[in-house]
């Protein structure tokens, strides 16, 4: 069964504030600040037509194809993992560089592994991370974690 709590919830008042704030560093070419830990994506809007842009916590970068692996937090409701559904196209801004990317959403099995490896490499964030999202902190286990994979869609963003 699929994790519900609060996923629907999108960040309102200073939570979304806070969490679109990074998206000036970037424009700043001040990305570079957060290393290869976060990047930002530009993608265009599914009914708008317009950029929109969104910083995105890396779960996995593979330096061997360059390839960037990311959770979309809050489900695949989120607008931006909507406009990439209709549009996979995306501009990435990671640790000073800009690449186009293709955004593909990879199999339960591959989700599953990523945020597995995900908490193990980051535990603390891993459960700020959960608690925050979801409402409560989700263990470690394998079970628990494929129940997340299945409500957070893990999106792959392969340079073109």
């Amino acid at each position: 069964m699929p994790i519900k709590a609060r996923l629907g919830d999108r960040p309102r008042g200073i939570l979304r504030l806070f969490l679109r704030f990074p998206i000036l560093f970037y424009k700043l070419r001040l990305g570079w600040i957060f290393g290869k830990r976060f990047l930002m994506s530009t993608h265009i809007g599914r009914n708008s037509g317009h950029l929109h842009n969104v910083v995105l916590e890396v779960l996995y970068h593979n330096r061997v194809n360059t390839e960037y692996y990311v959770l979309s937090g809050w489900g695949s409701n989120s607008n931006w993992c909507k406009n990439i559904q209709e549009n996979p196209e995306v501009m990435v801004n990671v640790d000073g560089h800009k690449f186009e990317a293709l955004a593909i959403q990879v199999s339960l099995n591959e989700a599953t592994k990523l945020i597995f490896d995900y908490t193990k490499k980051h535990p603390r964030a891993f459960q700020m991370i959960s608690k925050r999202v979801l409402g409560f902190e989700v263990s470690g286990n394998k079970d628990d974690i494929e129940m997340l994979a299945k409500s957070l869609p893990v999106i792959r963003l392969q340079p073109l």
